[in-house]
């Protein structure tokens, strides 16, 4: 009898995202999908199947070849895991795979067994190459299109992770193609929080974390909104003006006297539409009623 838990389902989830997948063979109506995953670690797979053989679903372990380009370079056979062809992955297979292909369903939300598994499989953790103190965690998910990998974005940003795509190579047809990526410090150490306790054994080497020293939130790990990046530059320029006053000056001064013509002519709409402001209409009434007021006491005065 099968039985599913929510760890299973966080499980497949985690490995159907990455690197394992579905297959249907035959007709839709009538046949069953089965799961199956490749991987060069043997006792990863056994610990899959047996977390799958705790739920009444059998499978089998067998050695493949990686092909002869793989071997060419050096690399070894992988170990091949597929279970029995069961409805229940049938179901699985309508919700992960469309017209053949396979897509980024809707989450509720990403659990931390399913992150867990998910770095297992197509997850790295990287040393940055600021002085090899921070590191960033990488998600292979060039496979998926950008709207499904924004939709990850979001996921994540909705369990307070930030994340963000970035452009690795072109396809063969000459679009970008993305991985999402967590660069920030601050939420390597929260995405490591969660899954710490679920990576498998054999993947442990995954959750090392930062060492870089935060002396303040502001401190290399925050991202800094626009106004905080505007003000920052609003600061800069002010101490760059202190250290260097005449000569910015004399620049100032050299090139309007180049250029005053052209400068003025840029200038006319932004002034008409300065001067059509109401709080500038108001203050220039102002103004002339005060000025109107001092030429009048001087009048009277001689």
């Amino acid at each position: 009898m099968i039985m599913i838990s929510a760890f299973l389902m966080a499980m497949i989830d985690g490995l159907l995202i990455s690197d394992a997948g579905l297959r249907l063979r035959g007709n839709p109506l009538t046949a069953n999908a089965n799961f199956y995953l490749s991987s060069s670690r043997r006792e990863f797979l056994e610990k899959v199947s047996t977390t799958f053989s705790k739920h009444g679903i059998t499978g089998k372990i067998r050695e493949v070849s990686p092909g002869r380009k793989m071997l060419d370079l050096g690399y070894g056979n992988n170990w091949r895991y597929e279970t029995q062809c069961l409805p229940f992955f049938t179901s699985l297979y309508k919700k992960w795979y469309k017209n053949n292909v396979k897509i980024v369903p809707k989450f509720e939300t990403l659990e931390p067994v399913m992150l867990a598994y998910w770095l297992a499989g197509d997850g790295s953790n990287q040393l940055d190459s600021h002085l090899g103190r921070s590191r960033r965690i990488i998600f292979c998910t060039e496979c998926f299109t950008e709207e499904e990998q924004n939709y990850l974005v979001q996921k994540f940003e909705d369990i307070g992770i930030y994340a963000h795509t970035q452009p690795i190579r072109c396809n063969k047809n000459g679009d970008d193609q993305f991985r999402i990526i967590i660069s920030r410090a601050v939420d390597v150490n929260i995405f490591i929080d969660k899954v710490e306790p679920f990576v498998p054994l054999e993947f442990r080497y995954k959750i090392a974390r930062p060492t870089v020293l935060r002396i303040n939130e502001q401190h290399f790990t925050k991202k800094r909104t626009p106004e905080e990046k505007k003000a920052r530059k609003a600061e800069y320029e002010r101490e760059r003006y202190k250290r260097n006053r005449e000569s910015i000056l004399a620049q100032q001064k050299g090139y309007y006297g180049d250029n005053h013509e052209e400068i003025r002519e840029r200038r006319e709409p932004y002034v008409e539409e300065y001067n059509n402001r109401p709080e500038v209409k108001e203050r220039s009434a102002k103004w002339k009623a005060q000025d109107y007021q001092r030429k009048k006491h001087g009048e009277q005065e001689k």
